[in-house]
């Protein structure tokens, strides 16, 4: 006769031993699962990365010409941005103003593009 032995809890309590062979049988898949060997899963696409704001990022923040002109002021101090960038900025706000950088990003624009809802940090 076979008889089925019923699983053991162990001496710590936070495990549970069962007979291999009837645990096969009784869950066979769980069992080809857990003793099949490695299996991974390939996860793309979460991204918690955001991206460092260029010099027109900033002067989309700008609500005047002036704001602007300080902006990139600051960032070729800082040498973030070089003196031809610097140059070709200030002549596209000059000659073509803020609206050629495209519509000008309000307040709370990142925290609404880049929101993480499920995640505390």
């Amino acid at each position: 006769m076979n008889k089925k032995t019923s699983p053991k809890l162990s001496d710590d309590n936070l495990t549970i031993e069962f007979d291999a062979k009837d645990f096969k049988k009784s869950l066979p898949h769980l069992s080809s699962e857990l003793m099949g060997g490695e299996k991974t899963i390939n996860i793309q696409g979460i991204q918690n990365i955001v991206p460092d704001p260029g010099a027109i990022d900033f002067i989309r923040r700008c609500s005047t010409k002036e704001e602007a002109f300080e902006i990139i002021e600051f960032l070729l101090n800082r040498n973030e941005i070089s003196l031809d960038e610097f140059q070709s900025l200030k002549d596209q706000i000059k000659n073509q103003g803020l609206s050629s950088f495209g519509p000008q990003k309000k307040k709370g624009y990142y925290e609404k593009k880049f929101r993480r809802n499920n995640i505390i940090q």
